[in-house]
């Protein structure tokens, strides 16, 4: 089950790698996630799957669910399983209890939604990345895309492996109501506080870090106390509670030293989102060459090609506007005679059926044939039929039914 967050990219990653893992423990395997990412909108999973009946027990251990605030969406990971040994060594598989949170959010008093189980294991192998980067920079040139490559390689090398899921800075700074400041600053107070932090490739203001809820939204009250502005939230709202509690500890915003990470010192950014909008190409230099030899401006191309369908056509049978009659010759103003492209015969092209209509002696008329009447009066000529060709034909004349 997915949750509607910020970081649904990489809870889609996760969600897919316990699908993966579900199965293949069924047939006594496990899966070790070898490169795994999102970009340009899909999923691009890698991974190994070995035989081992012993590893498949863990599989619980590897997956977790995930509860969410519906207010602040604070995220708490809930582990299905774990792994403990007895005094004999042996490992024992057991079920973890839980949940770790109440009925309410202890920030917000929201309720929570429940998500997953997804993967909560690293989503790749560091070894693999430093092979594949340092396979890329030896052949540089065979790829157009290998700068792009190495970006998103080096920042998934930076990311904290044993931290799923991650905070966006946009996202927890709004609920506040509390404008977002550069993410170094808050990099730095996480890092000043003793926590680990980094960033992820699957969004650029994303914050990843070991560090536990309460220390992250103390830093977001100290942000709001910095700011100096009066804010004034709904009543009983999330910012309301959020912002009436007091913070454990003064978040030091110096910059330090590890903020800024690797990846950027290095110049290489986060990979960008595909243009869907193709710009059109402007027609006004192009220019093309006819068969004669000559050359006409691009822009003037479509212009020159209006009406030619319609040009063949007529072309193809001059005669085929006869079927309609003239106007101009209705009200006596025609001066072409016979060189008019219409009919000036009034009496034959009212007389004329629509393209489609006309029957030929090979398709006698349907209705005649399926009439009861008509058919059984020819057979036994007691009377003769109805339906006649004359266009004289009145059904108050008498002599219409000598037969009756």
């Amino acid at each position: 089950m997915s949750l509607k967050a910020k970081c649904c990219h990489e809870m889609a990653l996760r969600l897919l790698l316990n699908c993966i893992e579900s199965h293949a423990a069924q047939y006594s395997r496990y899966t070790v996630p070898v490169l795994c990412m999102s970009a340009d909108f899909c999923l691009r999973v890698f991974v190994k799957i070995y035989t081992s009946a012993e590893h498949a027990n863990s599989t619980a251990s590897k997956r977790a669910l995930v509860y969410q605030c519906t207010g602040c969406e604070t995220f708490n990971l809930q582990h299905m399983g774990k792994i403990s040994t007895n005094d004999q060594n042996n490992t024992m598989y057991k079920n973890s209890a839980g949940p770790p949170v109440s009925l309410a959010c202890r920030h917000c008093s929201y309720p929570h939604h429940l998500g997953g189980p997804i993967w909560a294991e690293p989503l790749y192998e560091t070894t693999f990345l430093t092979g594949m980067i340092q396979n890329i920079q030896d052949h540089w040139d065979a790829l157009k895309s290998s700068k792009r490559i190495i970006g998103m390689l080096t920042m998934m090398m930076e990311e904290l492996q044993d931290a799923p899921l991650y905070y966006v800075l946009d996202k927890i700074c709004s609920v506040v109501q509390v404008p977002a400041p550069k993410i170094i600053k808050v990099r730095s107070a996480l890092l000043h506080a003793g926590f680990r932090v980094s960033g992820s490739h699957c969004n650029q203001g994303a914050i990843k870090t070991d560090a536990p809820s309460d220390t992250i939204w103390d830093i977001v009250r100290c942000l709001a106390r910095e700011e100096g502005k009066p804010i004034k939230p709904k009543l009983r709202s999330q910012a309301e509670v959020i912002l009436s509690k007091e913070p454990s500890f003064k978040a030091n915003f110096e910059k330090h030293p590890d903020a800024d990470p690797i990846s950027k010192r290095r110049g290489q950014k986060l990979q960008t989102t595909p243009d869907t909008k193709k710009r059109q190409p402007d027609m006004s230099d192009v220019v093309i060459e006819k068969h004669d030899g000559d050359s006409i401006d691009g822009a003037s191309k479509p212009k020159q090609s209006q009406g030619k369908k319609r040009k063949k056509k007529k072309q193809a049978n001059p005669d085929f506007l006869k079927r309609f009659p003239c106007k101009k010759y209705k009200r006596g103003e025609c001066t072409l005679g016979e060189t008019c492209r219409y009919s000036h015969d009034l009496d034959k092209v009212s007389r004329v059926k629509p393209a489609g209509t006309e029957q030929t002696e090979e398709q006698p008329d349907l209705k005649a044939e399926n009439n009861s009447d008509v058919r059984a009066g020819a057979e036994h000529g007691d009377y003769e039929p109805m339906l006649t060709d004359n266009p004289n034909f009145l059904s108050d004349n008498p002599q219409n039914f000598q037969a009756f």
